[in-house]
């Protein structure tokens, strides 16, 4: 009896082996053959792009409908998008080629098109049509929904496609509709989306300079950090971030306005700097202790002395490259053979070697000096 029963499983397992050689050898040659047909429509469409937009002659009704026709099917949409890409990856993206674009891809066109699965059909509708860059209607409607999905997915893609489209008043409700949602958005999603807008972003800088403090903290301090990034010096910009910096009772604004002035100079922020140095959140100090190398002056330089005492860590090192970038050599190396804090010494004692003003072998000597003398 139990000889039968290996038989049978045995031939159970030759028949499940064969069912399952003939499923990945299928798969192999469809996927063989969809690549060869890709590619042959991936050529054609490339051929009418590069011949017709290329050499500005501009596409005519049958070359649009022609396109219309191969991109119908799952592989032509495929090979469209992958033309696409390689069209404006060599030649930009303009006006001309968002005409075209928009006359041969829709929403429906694609929601119809049997290449998006029905697990992952929005997020992928979405997708493509930021790729493609869609504006309609329709697309405004359906992205500034989907920022109230419950997928992370389907949002962040709907982002992607209003930042495609470029519209400054759409992405304005956008962010309106960010501030007021409970919905979590990757702070990472939402700088890429300001600092890689691809409409008028001066325009959108200034429209939310206009309303900053009707946002939450959150996106204020992504909205800052956008204006740095950009480096947008603005007398507009510069003086909102002054008064951010001196006035406000939130220590992620205050940290953020600061940020910018370690990229836009203006001298102003000098002494709000110097007085931060002592604010009592240590990350205040810390970043205030960071950013006042760009602005040296001699009262920063009396308060870094103390700073580098500072009972956090990241103060006192902030506070010793600051230091050494404002004094000379000589002073540097006075103030570590006569601060009476051994933290301070320490910490200075790393900065210089780090900075290659004193070498290895000296900077374990201070050390162990250091650690003889005591605190």
């Amino acid at each position: 009896m139990e000889v039968y029963i290996v038989i049978i499983s045995f031939i159970v397992f030759v028949i499940m082996l064969f069912i399952v050689s003939i499923y990945l050898i299928s798969s192999i040659i469809y996927n063989n053959l969809a690549n060869k047909t890709i590619n042959k429509k991936v050529n054609k469409l490339q051929s009418i792009m590069y011949n017709k937009l290329s050499n500005d002659k501009g596409m005519n009704e049958e070359d649009i409908e022609q396109i219309k026709k191969i991109s119908s099917t799952k592989l032509g949409l495929r090979a469209f998008y992958l033309a696409y890409k390689d069209y404006i990856n060599d030649n930009g993206y303009d006006f001309t080629i968002k005409e075209y674009i928009n006359r041969i891809i829709s929403y429906e066109k694609i929601r119809k098109n049997s290449i998006v699965r029905d697990k992952y059909k929005k997020s992928y509708i979405l997708y493509l049509l930021s790729e493609f860059r869609i504006d309609s209607e329709k697309t405004r409607q359906i992205s500034l929904e989907s920022l109230q999905d419950d997928s992370i997915y389907i949002r962040n893609n709907s982002l992607k496609l209003i930042q495609n489209i470029g519209d400054v008043e759409l992405a304005l409700q956008a962010i309106n509709i960010i501030n007021n949602t409970e919905k979590y958005f990757n702070e990472k999603i939402l700088l890429d989306f300001s600092d890689n807008f691809k409409g008028d972003i001066d325009i959108l800088d200034k429209k939310l300079l206009d309303t900053l403090d009707n946002y939450n903290i959150k996106l204020k301090t992504k909205i800052i950090e956008h204006y740095s990034n950009r480096k947008n010096d603005s007398l507009e910009i510069r003086d909102s971030m002054l008064n951010y910096i001196s006035t406000s009772d939130d220590k992620d604004v205050i940290i953020s306005s600061t940020r910018y002035f370690k990229r836009v100079i203006d001298n102003r922020v000098a002494n709000i700097l110097n007085k931060n140095l002592k604010n009592e959140h240590w990350e205040v100090r810390a970043i205030s202790a960071k950013v006042i190398c760009k602005y040296p002056n001699k009262k920063a330089i009396d308060i870094l002395k103390q700073t580098i005492g500072d009972n956090n860590y990241f103060v006192r090192y902030n506070s010793a490259f600051s230091l050494i970038s404002m004094e000379e050599k000589d002073q540097i190396m006075e103030e570590l053979l006569n601060h009476h804090d051994r933290f301070a010494k320490d910490i200075l004692a790393y900065v210089m070697f780090v900075n290659n003003i004193i070498d290895f072998e000296s900077y374990n000597n201070y050390k162990e000096k250091f650690a003889v003398q005591g605190g």
